[in-house]
């Protein structure tokens, strides 16, 4: 049964497709032309009446998306409104008609259910306000890097099947060292340096060594964004008992003091806040500032006259607070720096 139906949108007229194929109302889009509709209708009826596959099927005006959906009703009887084809252990998942995702059939409601979208070279899924990269479903940290941090097995970039993908890493800050025949675990944390954490025989505790260095930067008042662990397959208390066993490094918790700066180029000091800033190899003292913010500004300031729109900006508003503009093009000058 296929059916075509005026509607009015905004004072113009279109012809809207619904096509019956066992059982179910398939939209198959909106035209401007009944002939337009017609054709759609047209192509539909072909593709569910003859066995030609995903990439035989003949078409002008119908999506690929409901190729994909009327071809997987005819052939497997079940019905999604995502591009989604079944085969016998596993189903597929078209982004395009030159891009088919595997994925093992557990995560079939998922993207069942969610629409995958694609930007670049990344796969992610939209959930409300929140976008969601679909190796955050997979068990793979989303930041991962391929060929560094996971692999395809088969070399094949949209074969998500779990025995096609190979983890090379899993946690933050923890990389694989081969020592002889043995593996062991770097864990490092690269804010506000990069600094080595240990060395460690597991994998977990790499990790939650990582952690315990996170929460001190935390506790310091560090205000960089740092992500934590997610540990599977261990109790809360064997995470605590590892977790009270490492002792992290001196380099790390002499180089963060307990009043840490929050911003680039403030240091605290008896009488207020001192502004810096690098220029040819030597710190340029740029002021004593009354607040925090004001020396964060003053920085701001002498890094835009520097180094223009690349250089850092601390994260304050206003950026820049003109009033202390003499000041600082005075402590420039000072170092050496001359305006072009």
């Amino acid at each position: 049964m296929k059916y075509i139906y005026p509607i009015n949108v905004n004072g113009k007229l279109y012809y809207q497709v619904n096509f019956f194929y066992k059982s179910k109302k398939i939209y198959l889009g909106r035209y401007s032309s009944i002939a337009d509709a017609q054709i759609t209708i047209n192509e539909a009826t072909d593709i569910v009446e003859t066995m030609c596959s995903i990439k035989q099927a003949k078409y002008t005006l119908l999506s690929f998306n409901k190729v994909v959906i009327l071809i997987n009703l005819r052939d497997n009887g079940t019905y999604f409104k995502n591009p989604i084809y079944l085969y016998e252990d596993y189903f597929g998942y078209y982004i395009s008609s030159d891009i088919e995702l595997l994925f093992d059939l557990i995560h079939l409601f998922f993207f069942a259910t969610y629409k995958i979208y694609k930007r670049g070279n990344l796969f992610y899924t939209q959930h409300t306000f929140t976008q969601s990269s679909i190796l955050n479903r997979l068990g793979i940290v989303p930041s991962s890097r391929i060929n560094i941090d996971y692999k395809f097995k088969n070399n094949n970039p949209f074969d998500f099947r779990s025995d096609n993908l190979e983890v090379l890493k899993r946690y933050y800050g923890v990389s694989a060292i081969e020592k002889g025949e043995k593996t062991l675990y770097q864990a490092r944390i690269s804010k506000p340096n990069t600094i080595i954490i240990g060395i460690f025989e597991s994998e977990i505790k790499a990790a939650i060594a990582y952690n315990k260095a996170v929460d001190y930067l935390k506790s310091v008042g560090m205000q960089y964004k740092l992500n934590s662990n997610v540990i599977f397959y261990i109790t809360k208390k064997e995470y605590d008992i590892i977790y009270d066993e490492i002792e992290l490094p001196y380099k790390l918790t002499n180089k963060v003091p307990q009043n840490a700066k929050k911003f680039r180029g403030v240091v605290i000091h008896k009488s207020g806040f001192k502004a810096c800033i690098g220029y040819k190899g030597k710190s340029v003292y740029l002021g004593l500032f009354s607040t925090e913010i004001r020396a964060a500004q003053a920085y701001n300031l002498a890094s835009y006259i520097l180094k223009g729109h690349k250089g850092y900006r601390n994260p304050v508003s206003p950026i820049f607070n003109f009033s202390d503009q003499a000041k600082i093009i005075d402590a420039l000058k000072r170092s050496g720096w001359r305006p072009n």
